[in-house]
């Protein structure tokens, strides 16, 4: 599409001022509007360190059900205790007292949702754990390798999960940093109190063999910097200004159909759920039903088109086939996952990665609920 029609596009749901020389300074995401607003000051490192805080839960942790998807597990996040919030994790600690072996399903697996939350209790981000899965995406190589075992996870993405072994302990983390690190939150800004909640999957999502382990402890391990009193105050001030203050995050939209396929076929999704400016999208096709390690495995397709109401594509002037998608997941990530799992990312964004992680902007589309997947089943 030409540049004019993205403006027109985008000031039919909701935008203004959209352009060309615009774009570098554009921030806003998912259902955010699209509008002028004041920069926080850049994170310099002068003045400051790295901290890292340990929280504990607000709620009570039920050790023995804590895996069952039962009930939910808040963090209320402190402000005295970290200046900015860059990134978290939910620390997990286990013992087997089960009689046998038990295998535990990689981490994001044990999330049904992750909710971040205002004072008042209402939503204001949310992942799901299939989401919080493929944001590995956006992970080196080299990041996620250091990372994989303490998500139960190998170096190759595989979803087989770890065995604990009768009578052992483990210490596993549930990464949160996808839903913060572009934001950089300024926690002592925020007019009352943010609540990380975590909701946990079913017991057939969380664990592969064997029985349930014990829960131990529970914690939120928040990192991010201190700062010196003069600088928390004068970001207080930012935030606090008439001006919006831009707070660049990705959220996550969700289309789901469920249909029963066919070989050498074709599908139409209409995408209802998407709606303003999208950097990329995950199309994942998925046996019914997920569970266990089956959660982690997408079946490959033949080929992809997005297409606006009218037919337009909106990816380039060729349906791209498997092999073509591949290759852009080559290109758009420094990592094998693509290449390991057969999930498809079509990316309006020359850095998808650098996106996600910062809040930067290397290309979007706008959406308006009404563009269609369309996607070919194999032989």
């Amino acid at each position: 599409m030409s540049t004019n029609n993205i403006q027109h596009r985008a000031k039919a749901v909701g935008g203004h001022g959209l352009a060309v020389t615009e774009i570098t300074n554009f921030n806003g995401y998912g259902k955010h509007p699209i509008g002028n607003f004041m920069v926080p000051m850049d994170y310099s490192t002068h003045n400051k360190h790295r901290i890292s805080v340990l929280q504990a839960p607000t709620t009570t942790v039920q050790s023995s059900t804590f895996f069952n998807g039962v009930g939910k597990t808040d963090f209320e996040l402190d402000d005295s205790a970290i200046s900015t919030l860059t990134n978290a994790y939910i620390k997990v600690s286990v013992t087997n007292g089960t009689g046998a072996s038990c295998t535990l399903a990689p981490t994001p697996f044990w999330v049904d949702k992750l909710e971040i939350l205002n004072s008042t209790g209402t939503e204001l981000a949310a992942i799901t754990g299939q989401e919080l899965f493929l944001s590995l995406a956006f992970l080196s190589r080299n990041e996620f390798d250091q990372l994989a075992s303490y998500l139960c996870m190998s170096n190759a993405y595989a979803t087989t999960g770890t065995a604990l072994a009768d009578g052992a302990s483990g210490v596993y983390y549930i990464p949160v940093f996808h839903m913060l690190n572009a934001c950089k939150l300024h926690l002592a800004g925020i007019k009352g109190d943010l609540t990380i909640r975590l909701k946990t999957s079913g017991a057939s999502l969380s664990l592969l063999a064997g029985s349930h382990p014990t829960v131990t402890d529970v914690s939120l391990v928040m990192k991010g910097y201190a700062e010196p009193d003069n600088r928390r105050q004068s970001r207080i001030a930012a935030y606090n200004a008439k001006v919006p203050l831009k707070l660049p995050f990705y959220n996550w939209q969700r289309v789901q159909s469920t249909q029963t396929l066919a070989a050498n076929s074709k599908y139409n999704v209409v995408l209802q759920g998407f709606s303003g400016p999208v950097m990329g999208m995950f199309v994942c096709v998925r046996s019914a039903p997920s569970t266990g390690a089956g959660q982690g495995t997408y079946q490959a397709i033949k080929d992809i088109d997005v297409q606006l109401a009218g037919g337009e594509s909106l990816i380039g002037h060729y349906v791209k086939g498997h092999a073509d998608l591949k290759i852009e997941n080559a290109e758009l990530f420094n990592n094998t996952f693509g290449a390991n799992k057969d999930w498809y990312f079509v990316s309006f964004s020359s850095d998808p990665s650098g996106d996600y992680g910062t809040g930067s902007t290397n290309g979007y589309q706008v959406f308006d609920g009404k563009e269609k997947l369309i996607f070919g089943t194999g032989p």
